[in-house]
């Protein structure tokens, strides 16, 4: 995801938010009309109801008054007629009208009290008006605060939402960018694949033209191998070499030039061809041949270090007592050669070594002679078959010379690989993984 697309992102969210918001608030607003209705709706409630009480109690005490009173002039006008009645026939007359005052006398206390009664209950009315007021006072003050709580309610969770949707577009813009610094990094390891990719393509071909085809001879029989230490690229500074010349010898080179990648292999390669077209260009000791590729890389700027041993084996020409062969060497600093007997028996050739290539060209070089029977094989390799950070080089040559004697019926191709199965296994184990080449040339019988 881009840095743009990360902004809609959030700004969608953003806008999401604010809705939810607007829409909280409308919520509440609504419920605040609701609670005004049902204010309104319990004052009118509560009033009607107090009025409905106090006109029934005010009937009531209509009723009571009237009956009372009704009760009153009942039973004075009963008392007014009885004495009428008994003291009529006897010409009673001043009983008579006695009895009529009376009667009148009851009657007008029977009003006056109905009257009484109900100015009282007037009274009682208007008491329980007032109360009803005082109900719809209270209930309009308790909806009041209600409609209050809720409108500060509403406020809050506004507030809320607004800040839980400007948290929401900071935590997108901050997710979006993360995502857009990964999306890069993503790109970028793309890009350093590819690139890895070409380079092991390009280290492959590089390490084809490199490895040598070996010369077909009929005195000789040879077999070679080399494994990269630089998995990512397949390829690396050491490697073997071996030319026929015209005057019938036969050089063999081993050589180790420093580093563990392309770099090292393009160097490597520069080496080998210079070193092939000195040593096709005169007939020469070896050491003479080194010498002048030392100067050559000083002279061309060829700023690195290496090891080398070049090898002549003399034309077929072998000693007709015993079939052996002469070989000489220079050796610029590497590991010596190893020969393996007939019968088994492995040993070290001498193992001196003169100044390595690309320190001081012009120091003087030696040549080192051995007589080789015919069976034997020669063994030339470079130090990372050898060499563990546990063990130093004599230790590893040891275990060289022990795999040739356990292995020394195989052929040259058989042998190699023999070598590289037990002893690059045990480096492979310990993690100490170098460039490894090696070389192994057999001397055939005589015919």
């Amino acid at each position: 995801m881009s840095v743009d697309a990360a902004d809609v992102v959030a700004s969608q969210a953003a806008i999401t938010a604010e809705l939810a918001a607007a829409n909280a608030a409308a919520r509440t607003a609504a419920a605040a009309r609701s609670a005004r209705s049902a204010r309104a709706s319990a004052a009118s409630l509560a009033a009607g109801g107090v009025a409905d009480t106090a006109a029934r109690a005010v009937a009531a005490v209509q009723s009571e008054a009237d009956g009372l009173a009704w009760a009153v002039a009942s039973a004075a006008l009963d008392a007014a007629t009885m004495v009428f009645k008994s003291i009529a026939p006897g010409g009673h007359a001043a009983a008579a009208r006695t009895a009529l005052e009376v009667k009148a006398t009851v009657t007008a206390a029977a009003v006056a009290k109905a009257e009484q009664t109900a100015v009282a209950a007037v009274l009682v009315a208007r008491a329980v008006a007032a109360a009803a007021d005082a109900v719809a006072a209270t209930t309009a003050a308790a909806a009041d605060a209600i409609e209050v709580e809720v409108r500060e309610a509403a406020l809050a969770m506004r507030a809320l939402t607004a800040a839980t949707a400007q948290q929401l577009a900071a935590n997108t813009v901050q997710r979006a960018a993360a995502l857009a610094l990964a999306t890069q990094a993503a790109a970028a390891a793309a890009d350093r694949l590819h690139a890895a990719q070409h380079d092991r393509t390009v280290a492959h071909a590089l390490q084809k033209a490199m490895l040598t085809e070996l010369p077909d001879s009929p005195s000789l029989q040879m077999a070679a191998r080399y494994h990269a230490a630089a998995e990512q690229d397949q390829v690396g500074g050491d490697w073997y070499d071996a030319v026929a010349l015209p005057s019938g010898a036969t050089l063999v080179v081993i050589g180790d030039v420093i580093g563990h990648d392309i770099v090292a292999a393009a160097t490597m390669g520069q080496l080998r061809n210079m070193l092939r077209t000195l040593a096709w260009d005169r007939d020469e000791a070896p050491s003479a041949i080194v010498t002048r590729l030392d100067r050559a890389m000083r002279g061309l700027r060829i700023d690195t270090m290496a090891t080398i041993i070049l090898l002549s084996i003399d034309a077929p020409d072998p000693d007709p007592n015993t079939g052996v062969r002469t070989v000489r060497w220079t050796n610029a600093g590497h590991p010596a050669p190893a020969l393996l007997h007939r019968d088994g028996t492995a040993v070290l050739l001498d193992d001196s070594t003169d100044i390595v290539l690309g320190v001081r060209p012009d120091t003087p070089r030696r040549d080192l002679l051995y007589a080789v029977p015919p069976g034997a094989t020669l063994v030339l390799y470079t130090d990372g078959l050898i060499e563990t950070r546990t063990q130093d080089l004599r230790s590893g040559q040891e275990r060289l010379l022990a795999t040739l004697r356990t292995n020394h019926r195989l052929d040259p191709d058989e042998l190699v690989d023999a070598v590289l199965a037990e002893l690059v296994a045990e480096l492979v184990a310990e993690r100490t993984m170098d460039d490894v080449a090696v070389i192994a040339v057999r001397f055939r019988d005589a015919p």
